[in-house]
């Protein structure tokens, strides 16, 4: 068992590829879902934004709209799901201020923006009551070996936020 206090910091976790790992988020006007993004940076790259930045540089691992909303759901289907009562909600405090080692708004690296590099597209699709926020360190592990992976949140009621 494993017990973690405090906000997670999974911006020490060393990823195998070559690259740094940049980070964009969207929502669809248009469909309305949640759309995440990871591609390759180069490392001068990183360590440049993290000297002008600190950790602030690296994405908050639950990104939302809404971070509050999200959390709050997040506690409302667990709940839901193990049938009983959580003692505390404090327990899932560490979720709202953990960080990863994918770098906010960070420019592509420059071998794939200058075309030297053709960047292969991966689209990952969560499984049933799950989101793509709980398998992004797969998406940050693949963008770090040069793809470009997109991670949808589907509005079928299939994702964990799905409002129907």
């Amino acid at each position: 068992m494993l017990i973690r206090f405090g906000p997670g910091d999974f911006s020490r976790v060393n990823l195998t590829g070559k690259y740094a790992v940049g980070h964009r988020y969207m929502h669809s006007a248009k469909l309305g879902n949640n759309v995440g993004v990871f591609y390759p940076v180069d490392k001068s790259h990183e360590k440049e934004l993290v000297r002008k930045m600190g950790p602030k540089a690296y994405k908050v691992h639950f990104d939302q709209n809404d971070p509050e909303e999200m959390f709050n759901q997040t506690i409302e289907v667990i709940l839901w799901m193990v049938g009983e009562k959580i003692p505390s909600t404090k327990y899932f405090q560490y979720m709202k201020d953990s960080r990863n080692k994918a770098l906010l708004m960070a420019d592509l690296a420059a071998n794939f923006a200058n075309g030297g590099e053709q960047l292969i597209p991966v689209i990952f699709s969560h499984g049933l009551g799950a989101s793509w926020r709980q398998h992004q360190m797969v998406g940050m592990e693949m963008a770090s070996h040069g793809y470009l992976v997109f991670f949808l949140d589907h509005l079928d009621g299939s994702c964990i936020y799905s409002e129907l």
